[in-house]
């Protein structure tokens, strides 16, 4: 069970710290950078003394912050990986620490008493790479067309390894990979503010 809680740790730590340069949820990277600092202290703990109590109380606490920031919809896909490995944690350590899982309901109301009330309009992120004549051109014209006076915010990020195709548009749930026609990334937006 050690080697396993190691190996989900490590994981949780990556992808915190990645979520710490790159995430597209976090208006803050306060959240992405506390929990790089936590799970390298959950590793250090497990690692010099094992799956204590003590360990699995904080585990079981993060796993219900975890379970709270994706309840209030705010997450990324980061966000999401960081919980399955959370949530994946707590099944290992339940049947040994089963009782210490009653913090979690408890730390999931925090996270959900953090999550800011929303904005109104639509947020627009487009992952896009330099030299890229289709980002260009969204930039150039399509974006422009598609959002004329609509309460939008539109987010330019750098495309991560995990982009296939640039440029990639997430418009709420809807994702549109490569160059859509204004129109229809315009509909897509005014369902989004709906």
């Amino acid at each position: 069970m050690k080697a396993a809680l190691l190996t989900l740790l490590a994981a949780a730590d990556a992808l915190a710290a990645a979520a710490w340069l790159d995430c597209g949820s976090c208006a803050s990277p306060a959240l992405a950078i506390a929990g790089t600092a936590f799970y390298t202290a959950a590793f250090a703990a497990v690692a010099l003394f094992g799956p204590t109590r003590a360990v699995a109380l904080a585990l079981y606490a993060a796993f219900g912050f975890h379970a709270g920031l994706v309840a209030g919809g705010e997450a990324c896909a980061l966000c999401w990986a960081t919980a399955a490995c959370s949530l994946a944690m707590a099944v290992l350590l339940a049947r040994s620490h089963g009782a210490a899982l009653a913090v979690a309901p408890w730390t999931a109301a925090v996270a959900l008493s953090l999550a800011p009330a929303p904005a109104p309009g639509a947020d627009v992120t487009v992952y896009e790479r330099p030299d890229c004549p289709y980002c260009e051109e969204l930039r150039a014209s399509v974006m422009p067309e598609a959002t004329r006076g609509l309460d939008v915010r539109v987010y330019w990020r750098p495309a991560t390894p995990a982009v296939r195709a640039t440029p990639t548009i997430v418009v709420g749930r809807r994702i549109f990979e490569g160059v859509p026609p204004a129109d229809l990334l315009r509909r897509a937006i005014q369902e989004a503010i709906k």
